[in-house]
């Protein structure tokens, strides 16, 4: 169960941002969109890099779209890693009794 409204909010921003990172990875693959927007590496790591990590890497390899450069990868994987740890300090800080989190003022 979640403890306050800023976390539920948090974790509905997060579903949001990792779904439309998916979806531009669909968008690149539909016929309609080739020719009108074509979706750029920059793009998609902007959106990962916004917390859309997981959604963007799911996307990556389900849908093996042709984002594929070694920089790319490289980066996305980086930013899942980092948004993982991110996500388990916070919790980690959550579940200490939440002392250490109101000494950091989190």
């Amino acid at each position: 169960m979640m403890g306050s409204s800023f976390e539920t909010v948090a974790l509905y921003a997060l579903l949001a941002i990792n779904v439309f990172a998916f979806l531009l990875f669909v968008w690149d693959l539909l016929p309609f969109g080739r020719g009108r927007f074509e979706v750029s590496e920059r793009l998609v790591l902007m959106v990962a890099w916004c917390g859309g990590a997981v959604g963007a890497l799911v996307g990556h390899r389900l849908l093996q779209a042709g984002h594929g450069t070694r920089r790319f990868r490289l980066m996305l994987y980086m930013l899942v890693a980092a948004h993982m740890l991110a996500f388990a300090a916070w919790y980690g800080l959550q579940g200490l009794g939440g002392q250490l989190g109101r000494w950091l003022g989190i």
